[in-house]
């Protein structure tokens, strides 16, 4: 498979090893919380990570506390810098003495050994028959971080991750549900981004790795018709963060009346311009900045 690099994805292009070292840190303990994980309860595990873009950091850290194993698994192989990555995992290494930089990375700063790295399709795409190494054994946790939104195929791509896990096995994902880029910084009003037929939206964003505009209620639709999950939403930051929570997250759709009151003349006065899909939906899924979905595969 050839490598092409891309942009989507390269999270720490022109950033510090502090900065970097941070955010894994931030990243970490974002799954750690919201997906209720005891770093006891990670040794032995085999991890997935759906996206990891530029950076094997988070992998590092579940291999430091024990995974058994850890794949990487990416629609694009992302730009990165190798520089600064390279010394970044040094001072992560330095932290345990298990593993080695040699016995970890190969010469161009890829995974081997306790961990894979497999770029190049989709995670909808995959299959027992074309891509057999995913499906030698059950992962315990599946996780990505501003990854899923990305995703246009959500109902195949929940239906492959569903059947890669074990069985009281998790899934944690990071989804953030506002636009960014262009969508974000060059539009006169919030939602505009919304107002775009489907056609014209995918026109403007083809293979950009770019937001999927889905609003809640389409995950809560696709989750629903599984039959051997279950799952909550963790919001923690509302809609470009125009109106702090005094919460520190709520469950999904569950927001206090003060949220409520400040979006709703907002949200109104926009709706009317929205695409058409959009225009029923309960203001909730519009006041949704960004989430932890958490899901648990059930015993059939």
């Amino acid at each position: 498979m050839g490598k092409k690099e891309h942009v989507a994805g390269n999270r720490y292009i022109n950033a510090t090893e502090e900065d970097v070292l941070q955010t894994l840190d931030k990243v970490f303990e974002g799954y750690k919380k919201y997906g209720a994980i005891n770093e006891t309860d990670i040794k032995g595990k085999r991890i997935l990570e759906i996206g990891p873009g530029d950076s094997f950091g988070i992998g590092l850290k579940f291999l430091f506390l024990g995974a058994k194993s850890v794949v990487f698994f990416d629609k694009f192989y992302a730009r990165r810098d190798e520089v600064l990555l390279k010394e970044v995992y040094r001072r992560m290494l330095l932290s345990q003495n298990k593993y080695t930089f040699d016995h970890l990375f190969d010469n161009a700063l890829l995974p081997k050994n306790h961990w894979k790295y497999i770029y190049g399709k989709g995670i909808e795409q995959i299959s027992a028959t074309k891509d057999p190494y995913l499906y030698q054994e059950p992962f315990d946790y599946i996780i990505s971080n501003q990854v899923i939104q990305e995703v246009y195929a959500l109902k195949p791509a929940f239906k492959r991750m569903i059947d890669l896990l074990a069985i009281g096995g998790k899934m944690v994902h990071h989804i953030d549900f506002e636009p960014y880029n262009y969508f974000r910084y060059h539009l006169d009003q919030e939602y505009d981004f919304l107002t775009f037929s489907e056609i014209t939206y995918k026109w403007m964003v083809n293979k950009r790795g770019m937001s999927n505009r889905k609003r809640i209620n389409e995950y809560i639709r696709i989750l629903d018709s599984f039959k051997n999950i279950k799952y909550q939403f963790f919001v923690y930051s509302c809609f470009l963060d125009k109106k702090k929570m005094d919460e520190e997250y709520i469950i999904y759709p569950n927001f206090p009346k003060n949220i409520k009151d400040y979006y709703e003349p907002i949200i109104s006065k926009q709706k009317p311009n929205f695409a058409n899909k959009y225009k029923k939906l309960p203001i909730e899924n519009f006041m949704v900045g960004n989430t932890y979905l958490v899901i648990e595969k059930m015993d059939n």
